[in-house]
């Protein structure tokens, strides 16, 4: 290992604690990640080109090199194109409750500003915009099925998301076993990462994104200013939150909505858990 890039994908799914993954492994030495997160190269942005890619990566750092684009799992052309690339590559997700991941993906998506508010989880999830944004990536099983045309399922370690959650010292250290790296190295395991947060009062919240934020954000990202806006808007986003938002503010679900996601994803939950091995009754 160590000569193609990338030796290893996190290739799903969004939602999930990935970041959180992602954020511990970055501190093992002997594992040398892309320097931006996320570069979606296999799917969104194979345009750039592979020298644009490869450039990602310091060949200097050594080791073993990988990369984490949540996005990865449902895109149709991601596994072919690594194939192409990485053939050997070794494949690692976390997978949550879909009818969860499809709820904290829609106020990940409100918190972001990217969210018209004229259209409600319940309107989302009815609709295709919001089928092909929250309900479609939960589809894992067909997505994995796909992804294990280009590679055996002895390239793949999976996980659900409450698994990292009781116990990530032990997730961790089975992925560092499956990517050949000492899996005895001590790593941060405390911090949560991007945890979606909710707003306080969402009729507050509504008006100011609807009449201003929501705007501004969709213009900027637009506009040549892009860039600049995705390096520096932290400090931003930092006081929305804190103004607007609280993680534990968490609204809940309809009824109906989630009699209507468990239908959605019943069969796709059934043909998992065969294809895992595991119960997933819990996932309701």
């Amino acid at each position: 290992m160590g000569m193609a890039i990338p030796d290893f994908v996190i290739f799903g799914a969004a939602k999930a604690a990935t970041t959180s993954l992602y954020a511990v492994l970055s501190e093992h030495p002997d594992l040398s990640f892309a320097r931006v997160k996320e570069p979606n190269y296999f799917n969104w942005y194979h345009d750039r080109g592979w020298d644009w890619y490869q450039g990602l990566f310091d060949p200097a750092d050594g080791g073993v090199t990988g990369e984490a684009s949540v996005c990865y799992m449902f895109s149709d052309r991601a596994p072919e194109r690594l194939k192409e690339r990485s053939p050997d590559a070794k494949l690692i997700a976390l997978l949550r409750d879909p009818v969860d991941r499809a709820w904290s993906a829609y106020w990940f998506k409100v918190f972001g500003g990217r969210q018209r508010m004229d259209r409600t989880f319940s309107w989302m999830i009815r609709n295709k915009p919001g089928i092909e944004q929250f309900l479609e990536p939960g589809l894992y099983a067909p997505h994995l099925q796909r992804w294990e045309e280009h590679f055996s399922r002895d390239n793949m370690l999976l996980f659900l998301q409450e698994d990292f959650a009781k116990d990530p010292g032990n997730v961790v250290r089975s992925v560092c076993e499956f990517l050949g790296v000492d899996p005895g190295v001590k790593l941060p395991y405390s911090k949560r990462e991007n945890r979606t947060t909710y707003p306080r009062n969402l009729a507050v919240y509504s008006a100011f994104a609807k009449n201003f934020y929501n705007p501004v954000v969709n213009t900027i990202w637009k506009s040549p200013a892009r860039p600049l806006w995705e390096k520096y808007h932290g400090p931003v986003n930092n006081l929305r939150r804190a103004v607007f938002f609280s993680a534990d503010a968490r609204p809940k679900m309809s009824d109906e909505d989630h009699q209507y996601l468990s239908d959605y994803f019943r069969q796709s939950n059934a043909d998992l858990s065969e294809w895992l091995g595991r119960d997933l009754s819990h996932w309701k």
